[in-house]
């Protein structure tokens, strides 16, 4: 488990969860894990690729434009090792870039996050009171929880149909 998840279920008091909490609670964990869980996997791989498609292009203009006495000795072997190594470069700029594009994960990222945030909110305020909740406050927050989660699933689901409408025009 992630340092996140556990400050969170720290926070909320979920981390002390067993079969016999209610059943809200437990789900409330739950979809907070798994949002969290997927916005930190895109968060992930929005800055791997983005280090990528910056960092990369950097490497190549400062190796071209080296004066040979500097390069590095696995550079001055071989002429077409040197062009190998810029040509590898430039198709994982390529490629990263495509895919940050292509698989919108900063913008899954940002509705996962987002979703995460809004359970957390809500559960809070569903719990501030302290008083035993009674089946219909129960029932209610279920229900707004479940409201909103299939909001963010219809955002993903632009999302992700974007990225299919993105390979079949390749």
């Amino acid at each position: 488990m992630h340092t996140e998840e556990k400050t969170i279920n720290r926070m909320l008091g979920l981390d002390q969860l067993n079969q016999n909490d209610p059943m809200y609670k437990r789900w409330t964990k739950y979809c907070l894990q798994w949002y969290i869980r997927k916005a930190n996997r895109n968060r992930i791989g929005y800055y791997f690729l983005s280090i990528i498609t910056v960092l990369f292009p950097l490497l190549n203009a400062a190796f071209i434009n080296m004066d040979e006495r500097y390069l590095p000795e696995f550079m001055k072997a071989d002429i077409s090792e040197v062009h190998m190594f810029f040509t590898v470069l430039s198709i994982l700029t390529s490629l990263a870039s495509s895919m940050l594009a292509l698989f919108n994960v900063k913008e899954k990222w940002n509705i996962y996050r987002s979703a995460a945030e809004y359970l957390k909110m809500q559960y809070v305020e569903f719990e501030e009171s302290g008083t035993e909740k009674t089946g219909q406050e129960i029932h209610e927050y279920i229900k707004k929880i479940n409201d909103h989660m299939q909001l963010i699933h219809a955002k993903w689901q632009s999302v992700a149909f974007q990225e299919e409408k993105q390979l079949s025009q390749k």
